[in-house]
């Protein structure tokens, strides 16, 4: 079964972000990913280098699949919040598909991504559906159709540590305010211990400051002529800066010259020694993870860690 594709963005849209985002020196999460280049990156970096932070979460959702789907009744569109999961949910839907009738629905500023997905899942045939769009925009819209063209119930899940890539204002609230009362929300985070250690930190900083990763995060760059003749990445392991309790891992394209950086018919101006935050992925320790998703308006329903590894699934509903 072929998948439609809806478009809820455009190319200027992207370019007039963009452009802000180089002025303030933070770019967002999904510029490592939208355009072919890019795709192939983060596509490279999961399944070729045996990235352990996409490929052990993945060995552990495909062990916890099937008390997923009991924890579910009925059956229920999937709506998948961000192309980064790659092929993740498929290992929920052909699991689904042994109990209740499924559909799949893919929202993403990365029209390569989702159709590289899309190619993977052709041998599934339930409706499946594409939605080009930012996932903190037009959620509201996108699981009404859902609701009336399909099943009543919904399924969101945000995997892969997207939803610590995003502050979590910016990204609850639109989810929060798609969703009905026996919906659910199912997330990937990473957790951390409660007291990291040196080696910890400094493992965690191994997983990240490698080629293949650094590679994929330089590709924010795409869009202007920023490169590693300019500087190179900076990768550090410490506090949020405005939520010290959760940890976070950053990295920073630091210049080792100065340069005028022109981009849709402006200069911006970026001296040596200035950095740009290229991106960041929180770590929550399980007990603030808690009171993150409490706070912003979810219930857990079920809880599935991981505490060896330092992974999370986590089941949620409406407060």
């Amino acid at each position: 079964m072929t998948a439609s594709y809806n478009h809820y963005t455009t190319t200027k849209n992207f370019d007039t972000e963009y452009l802000k985002a180089l002025q303030i020196r933070r770019i967002p999460p999904k510029y490592k990913f939208i355009g072919q280049k890019n795709a192939k990156a983060w596509i490279d970096t999961c399944l070729k280098s045996d990235y352990e932070y996409y490929s052990k979460p993945y060995k552990f959702l495909d062990s916890i699949k099937s008390d997923i789907s009991k924890c579910i009744s009925g059956d229920v569109n999937l709506i998948a919040l961000g192309s980064p999961n790659l092929t993740k949910d498929k290992l929920l839907i052909e699991e689904f598909q042994k109990t209740k009738q499924v559909t799949y629905s893919l929202v993403d500023s990365s029209k390569e991504l989702a159709s590289y997905i899309i190619e993977d899942f052709a041998n599934i045939n339930i409706p499946k559906e594409v939605f080009i769009s930012d996932i903190t925009q037009n959620l509201d819209l996108i699981s009404t159709q859902l609701r009336d063209n399909y099943h009543s119930k919904n399924l969101f899940t945000i995997l892969t540590n997207t939803f610590g890539t995003y502050s979590q204002e910016i990204i609850s609230k639109p989810i929060r305010d798609a969703m009905k009362r026996d919906d659910y929300l199912l997330i990937e985070v990473h957790i951390t211990p409660d007291e990291p250690s040196p080696k910890y930190i400094q493992n965690v900083l191994n997983s990240y400051n490698n080629t293949f990763y650094n590679s994929h995060v330089m590709q924010v760059f795409s869009k202007c002529d920023i490169t590693t003749d300019d500087g190179y990445m900076e990768v550090h392991y410490g506090e949020e800066k405005f939520f010290p309790d959760i940890n976070v891992v950053s990295h920073y394209f630091k210049f080792t010259r100065s340069r005028i950086v022109k981009f849709m018919g402006e200069d911006i101006y970026f001296s040596k020694g200035e950095r740009i935050l290229a991106a960041y992925s929180n770590k929550y320790k399980l007990e603030v993870l808690r009171k993150v998703i409490n706070t912003h308006g979810f219930s857990i329903k079920k809880e599935f860690i991981d505490k060896e590894n330092g992974y999370s699934e986590i089941l949620c509903q409406l407060n």
